[in-house]
């Protein structure tokens, strides 16, 4: 279905920090993440605006509205803000981290008392422009604009217009129809349509069907697996996705699902019986429900999603999607507490909502779940295992340790950790804990020098027959590759040694490593 073009406005209600001339702020209660869910399935809006009576940046589910107007279908989520709590560098970090295609920010009058006189608050004014620059400098927000009132009159515009762009906006626009421009060297003067119609329009497609990553088969599995890109509520330490977010200052697009459709009936008839999606995060797209429904009818009898599992945190959707014949996720641990989960995924609240989907998974979806080890939870292996076991989960299918995915050795130092320090938490764990990370593969990530022979066979942990080799075809793969350690020349393991990743040794050098055997 093609999305409509007509916007969806939706007020947040709730409480402001404004006490505006004529606005009913407070007079409704707030909107909830589901009311935005159901409002934009049943409207199919290319554009979602957030806006007021409330103010939205005083919501506490701000983050859950902008991803319920997503999952519901909309390309583009817009907000409208006074802009006030952005005068705060955390919330306008933490707004930028939406992935917002605009932020409007209101601008009452050109003169700060008159602007102050109608917020009926002293001091608004210098807030909201500090906001809309303290929002230029998080990034991550597309359009960045000021909002204007119906009425206002050009000789106005101009000068909030000159305001607007000393402050790092983009543009303007009027709450109104039929303006005219207003003949000012800044971005343009767009009324209340063109706004929408500009945001619709001109921002580059959040779905697309170019560059979607081919099928991979697996015939020994006899599964298939695919690459779902869509937005994804952590912003992973590890991950490149943030990266790329950043960089580009745009969400991850939307992938359109519909290429899928003929390679995924062509490996049905070969044989082909098993479905895993895999990134970005696949439960986050707003048409998955219907892609596993149209799976399961092809015949797919076992169908995989790789995720956070904190979409699933709503029942409802973990309902529609077992109903529609999802039968397995397989979620990443972080930490065996929030403190430690959250700095890893980059996001406050993610381990919360991680355990809610876990619990709500159970009973409905068979659930795996492997551990992610990087610099920032290396020593909390303990308190993940045992997590584990408290959730009923067992033991991890699986221990990784991720490698870069881009050549910027600045981003795999923020997550590393040295093959010293990989042995020394492996020592520190008892038992249990020792012979579940061997035999889930975390010995077999770290060379052999750095451990006691002993503790490799005491553990149960076989190593690797030398650096297996990677795929070069795929993206990012040369960041990806391990390489023999520059001392592999001189040194009795060197056959039996995963190597290490490019980076590895920029970041550590060879401290630690002993060419010929290691301690004994």
């Amino acid at each position: 279905m093609e999305p409509n073009e007509s916007p969806l406005w939706l007020a947040v209600g709730g409480p402001c920090n404004s006490r505006c001339d004529g606005c009913d702020a407070g007079a409704t209660p707030p909107l909830s993440p589901d009311q935005v869910r159901a409002a934009a399935e049943a409207a199919r809006p290319a554009v979602v605006v957030l806006t007021g009576p409330g103010e939205p940046t005083l919501s506490p589910d701000l983050e859950r509205l902008v991803h319920a107007a997503r999952q519901g279908g909309a390309a583009r989520v817009a907000l409208i803000t006074n802009g006030r709590l952005l005068a705060y560098p955390r919330v306008a970090a933490a707004v930028a981290g939406l992935g917002l295609d605009a932020v409007s920010i209101t601008l009452l009058s050109a003169d700060p008392a008159v602007h102050d006189r109608r917020a009926r608050v002293d001091g608004a004014f210098a807030q909201a422009l500090t906001g809309a620059r303290n929002l230029a400098r998080a990034g991550g927000v597309r359009w960045r604009l000021a909002r204007l009132g119906a009425g206002t009159a050009p000789p106005e515009m101009a000068r909030l217009a000159r305001i607007a762009e000393q402050a790092g906006l983009q543009g303007v626009w009027v709450d109104d129809e039929g303006v005219a421009d207003a003949g000012v060297g800044v971005a343009p003067i767009l009324d209340r349509r063109d706004f929408v119609r500009q945001l619709a329009g001109t921002l580059p497609p959040r779905r697309s069907r170019d560059g979607a990553v081919p099928l991979r088969e697996h015939p020994a599995e006899g599964a298939v697996s695919l690459v779902i890109r869509t937005g994804c509520r952590n912003a992973c330490v590890f991950c490149t996705t943030r990266l790329i977010q950043e960089t580009n200052r745009a969400p991850w697009p939307l992938e359109d699902l519909s290429p899928f459709a003929g390679p995924l009936a062509g490996a049905r008839e070969r044989g082909f019986h098993a479905l895993r999606m895999v990134a970005v995060e696949p439960l986050e797209h707003p048409d998955v429900v219907g892609f596993v429904a149209d799976a399961r009818a092809l015949g797919y009898d076992r169908i995989e999603a790789w995720t956070s599992a904190r979409a699933l945190a709503d029942p409802g959707l973990a309902d529609r999607l077992a109903a529609a014949g999802l039968t397995d996720v397989d979620v990443p641990l972080f930490g065996g507490s929030a403190p430690v989960h959250d700095r890893v995924a980059g996001v406050d609240g993610s381990f919360d909502e991680t355990l809610a989907g876990l619990r709500n998974a159970r009973g409905r979806l068979r659930v795996r779940h492997h551990l992610v080890v990087v610099r920032q939870n290396l020593g909390d292996l303990a308190g993940m295992l045992d997590l584990a076991g408290g959730l009923g989960l067992g033991e991890p299918a699986s221990v990784l340790i991720p490698g870069p995915s881009l050549p910027d050795d600045a981003h795999y130092r923020e997550f590393a950790f040295s093959h010293s320090d990989g042995a020394a938490a492996f020592r520190a764990q008892d038992p249990r804990g020792r012979r579940v990370l061997a035999s889930r593969g975390f010995l077999a990530q770290l060379p052999p020098c750095v451990l006691d022979p002993r503790e490799i066979a005491a553990a149960g942990a076989v190593q690797p027959a030398g650096i297996r080799d990677g795929k070069l075809e795929e993206p990012g793969a040369a960041a990806k590759l391990r390489v023999p350690c520059s001392l592999a020349g001189g040194c009795g393991w060197a056959t039996r040694c995963p190597g290490h990743h490019r980076a590895y040794e920029v970041v550590f050098g060879v401290e630690g490593l002993e060419p010929g055997g290691g301690a004994t």
